[in-house]
């Protein structure tokens, strides 16, 4: 068993920067790079029909990114563990091999299944599935359900000699806890592993613990080169967290504390496939610039249950926005937003369109955001709506258009007509 394992985190949700890995292969000795990709907003790339991307399903950027260091990865032995294989993890792994045998590169890869139950929909309906916040029953019409997966699997991978690990959805801190559980020997029932789930769910926004997300903003220098989190992790549960040298951010207790925070719910029982994590007593100290101590961490056995995440086609939604200055911008650009709703209400059932089933007005700069109502003479009007029928958003992208020429101060239409 070693005696400290280091990883570095080089994804915090799909769409990062493919720099990460290089910022963290030239900032650290590493023994593992570690991504999550899956964001729940995510989660809808994949099988809505007549998507180019489902005959894949899996996030592109996790290829792109990886190929080219799939040399530097074999010859320094850094291990891979990724949730980007989203939909369809064993195309992602495929599209790896591919790409290493191309290389010249000898990588073993694997991939993690069992979370895809779409096609058990039927039945866990039958079993009485519900929302797990509002009580409703499983819709109809699934277009996928993935379950959050733990750690294990990972583990398992690693110990049959994989290099790459790709999973589908997963809990974002479990690709942090398997390559824990493998080189540390943790067994299944060491319930205070949490601490290997605390550093997960530390790190699983990548540079949000290093004052990405910081209330004090101003006291974190550096945006424009991010340092993304290093971690040593330790077989008695405890950890540092740092960044490479050189690389904007800040490390404290603040910064890292508010991470902890992030989305737990109750911090006596935050609920994970491992794990029901106890992090009440969890102590976070300087260590150093730029180093944090984590320590503290217990828990107790999982639940009998698995959390999944369903999606179902529920109709239709456009949103766009546009400038108003002058005079009074936030009045005249929340009567240009509800003028341009009432016309394409009207205009679309004389044309026989669905109804507008949900419709948002938001004037940014008028204080609908923060509920500190004022006035500017800057304003953006940001529209929302959704229609089970797509001909009445047509509508309303052919119609607002129109509005250029009667609303007084309207310019920068963003991305054009919607």
């Amino acid at each position: 068993m070693k005696d400290k394992i280091t990883l570095g985190s080089w994804a915090g949700m799909w769409g990062d920067s493919p720099s990460v890995p290089r910022q963290l292969l030239d900032g650290a000795d590493l023994d593992s790079l570690v991504g999550d990709h899956l964001a729940r907003s995510r989660w809808r790339f994949s099988r809505a029909p007549g998507r180019r991307t489902r005959a894949k399903g899996f996030i592109p950027d996790v290829v792109r990114t990886l190929t080219p260091l799939l040399g530097e990865l074999s010859e320094r032995g850094v291990k891979v563990v990724t949730n980007g294989g989203g939909l369809n993890p064993a195309a992602a792994a495929d599209a790896l091999r591919a790409a290493a045998t191309e290389a010249g590169v000898p990588l073993r890869i694997a991939h993690v299944a069992g979370d895809d139950l779409a096609a058990r929909a039927g039945e866990l309906r039958a079993a009485g599935a519900r929302d797990m916040f509002t009580g409703e029953p499983l819709p109809d019409a699934v277009l996928t359900m993935n379950a959050y997966l733990g750690a294990r699997p990972i583990a398992e991978a690693l110990a049959r000699g994989a290099d790459i690990v790709v999973r589908g959805r997963s809990a974002d801190s479990a690709v942090i806890l398997g390559p824990l559980m493998h080189e540390f020997g943790w067994a299944d029932t060491d319930y205070d592993l949490s601490a290997g789930s605390l550093v997960g769910h530390l790190v699983e926004c990548s540079p949000q613990s290093l004052g990405g997300l910081f209330t004090d903003w101003e006291d974190v220098p550096g945006g424009e080169n991010m340092g993304y989190p290093v971690v040593d992790c330790f077989p008695d549960g405890t950890a540092t967290i740092t960044k490479p040298a050189g690389t904007g951010g800040l490390v404290t207790p603040a910064t890292v504390g508010e991470q902890l925070l992030y989305e737990i719910g109750d911090p006596g029982a935050h609920i994970l496939p491992d794990v029901v994590c106890d992090w009440r007593n969890v102590t976070l100290e300087q260590d150093g610039p730029d180093v944090v101590r984590i320590a503290g961490a217990k828990g107790r056995p999982p639940t009998d249950t698995y959390k999944a995440t369903t999606t179902v086609l529920d109709g239709f939604r456009l949103l766009f926005a546009f400038l108003v200055y002058g005079g009074d911008a936030t009045g005249r650009a929340r009567r240009a937003g509800e003028a341009i709703l009432a016309r394409a209400a009207r205009v679309g059932a004389e044309e026989g369109a669905g109804p507008l089933t949900e419709t948002s007005v938001e004037v940014v700069g008028s204080g609908d955001l923060t509920g500190r109502v004022h006035t500017s003479d800057e304003a953006v009007v940001k529209i929302g709506v959704r229609s089970p029928d797509a001909n009445a958003l047509k509508v309303l992208g052919r119609e607002m258009a129109s509005f250029g020429l009667v609303v007084q101060g309207m310019t920068g239409i963003a991305a054009g007509r919607p």
